[in-house]
C-alpha cells in the first residue's frame, strides 16, 4: 500500500476542516475537507480510492508563531488508483 498526504492549508487562508475518520473508505474526487465557513480556505477532495489512516486537525500556533499545519493520511492499493 501507498500512502498519500493531504495538507489541510492549502496556500493562503485558512486550512481545511476534515470531514472523514480515520477507517473511512473514499473514492476518487469525494469531499475530505471542507473550507471554513468563516474563513477564506479551500475545499479538499480524494485523488484516489481508498481508506483514510488518520486527520491530524491544526494544533494552533508552534515554534515562531507560525500555525500548524494539519493532513490527511490515506492509504490505497495500485489498483484502487
Amino acid at each position: 500500500m501507498k500512502l498519500w498526504h493531504y495538507p489541510l492549508r492549502q496556500g493562503v487562508g485558512a486550512p481545511a476542516v476534515p470531514v472523514v475518520q480515520p477507517g473511512d473508505h473514499v473514492r476518487r474526487g469525494a469531499l475530505i475537507a471542507a473550507a471554513p465557513a468563516d474563513a477564506l480556505g479551500a475545499p479538499i477532495h480524494a485523488s484516489v480510492t481508498g481508506l483514510v489512516r488518520s486527520t491530524e486537525g491544526t494544533t494552533g500556533r508552534e515554534g515562531g508563531g507560525a500555525e500548524a499545519e494539519g493532513r490527511i493520511a490515506a492509504a490505497a492499493r495500485r489498483w484502487m488508483l
